[in-house]
């Protein structure tokens, strides 16, 4: 998991250097100086020469401190891209998998033996009947869950050491507009992402929305809010919702703001 989140952000580091790299601006070889009046002047690297600059020339101060700004940014990013690389050739994941792989072929064939016997405690996996070929991605104690992002919120509950189920059955009411104006309720059976009890024994549900983009998706996605809204699920009451940005990006800090400011404090 570590692995694959430092892979990611490596990625979009590469990517943004080489972006701001193509856009550097002939005038990031100028410095900017300012008197202890308060003018300013530019001068070329190497020469005592330095034209002075009106203050009414704000493009001009712009553009030379915008491009300084760009420099050090390309500096920032360089020195942590050798960084990343550097700490990837070192760095190994800690699932499961990945632990007993590295253990003596003795212990790795004896958790296997124990694995297979049941004698070991499983993780409860998703009870959603649906779909269950997406489960494919797994998290470090062997729950498999469908997005790099429900992964990452479980690797966060997982670390602050929160006892939480993953798609659990969730058995709630529908209500149905009829041609007259008057409502029908009939069941209608949800599995939350996420769901934490509270320690006055509420229970807490967690959604994560990481196909938001995606029309049909987000469709459903409105129509099982309102559900849980009619049945006295919603923010921040006893429900969580945050979805992925653009590009299915994910921020594990934000992630973790929002478990330490709405979970933590509860439990």
């Amino acid at each position: 998991m570590i692995k694959q989140l430092l892979t990611d952000e490596l990625n979009f580091e590469k990517k943004l250097l080489e972006k701001l790299s193509k856009g550097r601006q002939s005038l990031s070889d100028l410095l900017l100086e300012i008197s202890a009046e308060g003018k300013f002047y530019c001068r070329v690297p190497g020469t005592g020469t330095k034209k002075y600059i009106r203050k009414s020339n704000r493009k001009l101060i712009k553009q030379i401190a915008g491009s300084r700004f760009i420099k050090e940014k390309i500096r920032i990013l360089e020195n942590n891209v050798r960084c990343m690389e550097e700490l990837l050739d070192q760095i190994r994941d800690y699932d499961d998998n990945s632990v007993i792989d590295a253990l003596p072929a003795t212990y790795a064939k004896a958790i296997a033996f124990l694995r297979e016997h049941n004698d070991a405690p499983g993780i409860q996996q998703s009870e959603n009947p649906k779909n269950r070929h997406e489960l494919t991605v797994a998290c470090s104690n062997g729950l498999m869950v469908r997005t790099k992002g429900e992964m990452i919120i479980a690797e966060i509950l997982i670390t602050l050491g929160i006892e939480f189920r993953y798609e659990k059955r969730l058995d709630l009411v529908e209500k149905i507009t009829l041609s007259d104006g008057s409502y029908r309720y009939k069941p209608k059976t949800v599995y939350p992402d996420f769901t934490i009890v509270l320690a006055d024994g509420t229970e807490l549900y967690w959604e994560h929305a990481g196909l938001f983009d995606t029309d049909t998706y987000r469709s459903k996605q409105h129509s099982k809010f309102d559900i849980y809204y009619d049945n006295g699920i919603y923010p921040p009451r006893n429900l969580i919702i945050t979805m992925d940005g653009p590009g299915k990006s994910i921020s594990s800090p934000e992630i973790r703001k929002i478990v330490e400011a709405m979970i933590l404090p509860r439990l």
